[in-house]
């Protein structure tokens, strides 16, 4: 009742850029998703993006569209960073670039004069200017965001200014979470440019960062989860700048928190150590450990066992001799087996 009647009110012309952006807001953080209420919002946003909306409107009702996945003001919010991006102050800047992304504004089959890639450079380029600005919140978005773009030769410059930017801030004002994720968006960036196209990085801004990274990451690894583990093993590995005593830091954490990694994170980790040469013999002990998971399903039958070895060990012979970990292979059969038995 409350969704219908707040597109109703959308349809009039006292909604103000403010109304709309709190609704949108409102129902996005209460996970409601409303395809009438935000078709509503959107058509009514269209007009009013580019001239009435504020910075922190334009970032809520971005993220809000976001969040609910739904891409009806993909478009106008495109258009309007692209007009607006200067205005934009760094929460709003790396807001709007993380949902222009996930929200496909810059798909690989629009080409590169869609107006959604056309946002996100103007928006790098904004953000490149105001960096001195960002918070770690907004560094890890603003990280995530581009990482996630994955443009071809492309990123060089965000890359070493957030890069720069996180060194300033230190690890007092960078929390571990924070830390991982923008070394591993700085790390995506770099990969897909000059930055990493070598064995090793050497850009200044990028070599402090790892410095920075390992050193918190050798001194209290039990601060990083277990997605911030894998992330950091990978991107040092990838950015050439890792050392044994960081790799066997992370490795002894992992080790006594496998439980909590998930096959993608398993299978991230022991590439990045396999491929720097580091061995910890926890680790390969815990990633060799059965798993077993029991699941009761509805309609299901009988509960179901599911077993397998989450990293898939270092026996020898066999797949591991490719590389292969076996952790994707594992959660794909998870998946699969599942699958049937529910059927069945």
């Amino acid at each position: 009742a409350i969704a219908r009647a707040a597109a109703d009110a959308c349809a009039k012309p006292r909604c103000e850029p403010r109304h709309l952006a709190n609704l949108a807001w409102a129902f996005a953080t209460a996970s409601q998703p409303q395809p009438a209420l935000f078709d509503r919002i959107a058509a009514a946003s269209a007009p009013l993006l580019g001239v009435s909306f504020n910075a922190q409107e334009i970032g809520m009702l971005a993220w809000a569209f976001a969040r609910l996945e739904h891409g009806g003001a993909t478009a106008a919010l495109a258009e309007a960073a692209c007009a607006r991006a200067s205005e934009l102050e760094p929460q709003a800047i790396a807001t709007v670039a993380l949902s222009l992304v996930k929200l496909g504004a810059a798909s690989p089959e629009d080409g590169r004069r869609s107006v959604g890639l056309r946002a996100l450079k103007r928006l790098a380029r904004a953000a490149r200017r105001r960096m001195a600005a960002f918070n770690a919140q907004d560094l890890d978005s603003l990280a995530s965001a581009y990482a996630r773009l994955g443009l071809p030769r492309w990123g060089a410059k965000l890359a070493s200014a957030i890069a720069a930017a996180a060194v300033a801030l230190g690890t007092k004002r960078c929390t571990p979470r924070h830390l991982a994720n923008v070394l591993w968006g700085v790390a995506k960036l770099s990969s897909g440019c000059r930055l990493a196209r070598g064995s090793v990085a050497t850009e200044p801004s990028v070599v402090s960062l790892c410095g920075m990274a390992g050193g918190a990451l050798a001194s209290d690894a039990a601060a990083f989860n277990a997605r911030d583990l894998s992330n950091a093993a990978w991107s040092l590995l990838t950015l050439g700048l890792f050392d044994r005593p960081t790799m066997l830091a992370i490795a002894a954490r992992a080790a006594a928190t496998l439980d909590s990694f998930n096959a993608q994170e398993t299978s991230k980790l022991l590439y990045a150590m396999r491929k720097s040469g580091v061995h910890c013999a926890a680790l390969e002990e815990a990633a060799s450990r059965p798993r077993e998971q029991r699941l009761e399903l509805p309609l299901a039958g009988p509960p179901i066992l599911l077993t397998h070895m989450l990293g898939g060990g270092r026996a020898k012979g066999g797949r591991e001799e490719t590389g292969a970990t076996a952790a994707t292979g594992g959660a794909l059969w998870e998946g699969s087996l599942l699958l049937a038995k529910w059927l069945a």
